[in-house]
């Protein structure tokens, strides 16, 4: 069974986060365990038909981060992202995957896997100019904006959107779903979830305007593009600080 070993592992109490770049083998048999652990620890989501249409999900990203739960050693959580320039030149960062069992959402599960992401990635790379997600869950909206922490996100409840973003999510929109139609004003690209039932229910946050947003722009299937802005090294150290890096 997969399991992390001690390099490229954060541990906690109840957690340990195994880290694996591009290129890293995943074995048949450590595939088939990870897929059960996920659907064990997220039963509202179809997760084994996910693996199934979606074979690239543990080859094609850059990043790839599994979350363990340490009692069990069963798989409770998966981060993966990709690392690419876009056309103007700026960095995007953009989370292909992202999941954490509900016995884990309350925790800093997601904190820990972003700051790891997010340190694996300056390493490489400097900050990103743009981090993006695209999603069907509030929650995960609610959790880019306060990644942000600065309210450069993309798309804007009310209001006009901003010009730049919208050109930025257009052409990650592109590469991610080209065969997808993408609606920038609302920033939904139509269709684009695998499968179109992944989620057994609608998901909901515990911000109601979110929710409200969710529930009029989007379908089970459809997915909105959320982005959020680094416009500077200060605030990527922001970001980081409030994933609970300490300042140097």
């Amino acid at each position: 069974m997969i399991a992390p070993s001690r390099q490229g592992t954060a541990a906690r109490s109840d957690v340990e986060i195994l880290s694996l770049r591009s290129g890293q083998v995943i074995s048949e048999e450590n595939r088939r365990h990870l897929v059960e652990g996920l659907a064990e620890a997220l039963p509202e989501l179809r997760i084994s038909r996910l693996f199934e249409l979606r074979p690239d999900i543990l080859t094609g990203p850059d990043y790839l981060l599994i979350t363990f739960d340490r009692t069990t050693g069963r798989a409770v959580g998966l981060l993966t992202a990709r690392s690419f320039t876009l056309s103007d030149g700026s960095h995007c960062l953009q989370a292909m995957v992202q999941f954490v069992g509900g016995a884990h959402r309350r925790g800093t599960v997601l904190r820990e896997n972003w700051l790891r992401l997010l340190r694996t990635c300056v390493a490489d790379r400097g900050f990103p100019d743009v981090i993006a997600l695209k999603t069907y869950n509030p929650v995960a909206y609610c959790a880019m904006r306060a990644l942000g922490r600065t309210g450069d996100i993309y798309p804007a409840l009310t209001g006009p959107q901003d010009p730049r973003m919208t050109a930025w999510a257009d052409e990650v929109a592109e590469g991610a779903a080209p065969s997808c139609p993408f609606e920038p004003e609302v920033g939904v690209v139509r269709g684009s979830g695998v499968p179109v039932d992944l989620y057994r229910s609608r998901p909901t946050s515990e911000d109601p305007a979110v929710n409200a947003y969710f529930a009029a722009h989007t379908d089970p299937g459809d997915r909105v593009l959320c982005l959020v802005r680094v416009d500077s090294a200060e605030t990527g150290e922001r970001i980081l600080a409030g994933l609970g890096a300490e300042r140097v």
